[in-house]
């Protein structure tokens, strides 16, 4: 869908789990105002739409509050000075990085997001990452890496988050219930290790999971499974599915004729 880069890092070893749950949810605090204002700031230049332009920045920006910094100016002039700050925006989000983009969102008062604020006001971490000493504090880590990024796959996770997809993660759909339900699990495209569902469902063929991956695979395999009202299908891909098979066989996990081998062309 446009944006791996971006779920490789907010499921990488730099991303807690919360971090990788508010990704999914599309919360995380230093995505919402790219996906919630900056961005759709950014759309409504490129359509030339002035009207929804003013009509997000009262909503969402301090600048245009009713006790902003741009209060006492006329309808006419305020409408100028949105219009030319977004502009300037849109410029930098074309050529610029996802920390200039922020870094301007802020200075202009476009935006509040103090704890992004906080980011962008210390110096990048220096020193190479160790799980064992700065696990405490890896979303230094996240936060600078995303900072260095461009802005180009934010467009298309926003679209994602606004569920303009066919798609949604295990995640984000808790509570809801579909006629008919389609669950992917690919380990090796996914790059987590918070969760390997292979050797979940399969661990004689695939290799024993840690207690953690189990226990967090479980769970969520019960959010996913759960939704389905009518009919679940479950796609696996595994390096060994003849094996895999025979295992589900096995474990009593499904009937032999309900599950089937496809292999790709």
């Amino acid at each position: 869908m446009g944006f791996s880069e971006l779920n490789r890092l907010f499921n990488g070893e730099y991303a807690s789990t919360r971090a990788e749950e508010a990704f999914d949810a599309g919360e995380h605090f230093l995505l919402k105002p790219l996906t919630t204002t900056i961005f759709p700031l950014v759309a409504a230049n490129a359509a030339d739409d002035s009207r929804t332009i003013v009509d997000i920045l009262r909503r969402q920006s301090p600048a245009f509050s009713v006790d902003g910094v741009n209060a006492e100016k006329s309808l006419k002039s305020m409408v100028e000075t949105a219009l030319s700050l977004v502009k300037q925006l849109s410029g930098l989000w074309k050529s610029g990085t996802i920390g200039e983009v922020l870094r301007f969102s802020i200075a202009k008062q476009l935006i509040a997001a103090e704890k992004a604020e906080e980011h962008l006001a210390r110096g990048p971490r220096a020193e190479k990452f160790d799980e064992a000493v700065h696990s405490l504090d890896k979303g230094d880590w996240l936060a600078d890496a995303l900072f260095a990024m461009p802005t180009v796959e934010i467009e298309r996770y926003a679209s994602f988050i606004s569920n303009n997809t066919a798609f949604s993660t295990q995640h984000g759909v808790k509570g809801e219930e579909y006629a008919k339900v389609v669950v992917v699990y690919d380990d090796v495209e996914a790059g987590w290790n918070l969760y390997n569902f292979s050797k979940m469902f399969t661990p004689a063929t695939s290799g024993e999971p840690t207690d953690g991956q189990r226990d967090r695979g479980r769970r969520l395999a019960y959010v996913s499974f759960s939704r389905a009202l009518e009919d679940l299908r479950v796609l696996l891909f595994t390096t060994n599915p003849t094996a895999a098979r025979q295992e589900l066989i096995d474990r009593k996990l499904v009937e032999p004729e309900q599950i089937d081998i496809v292999v790709p062309d």
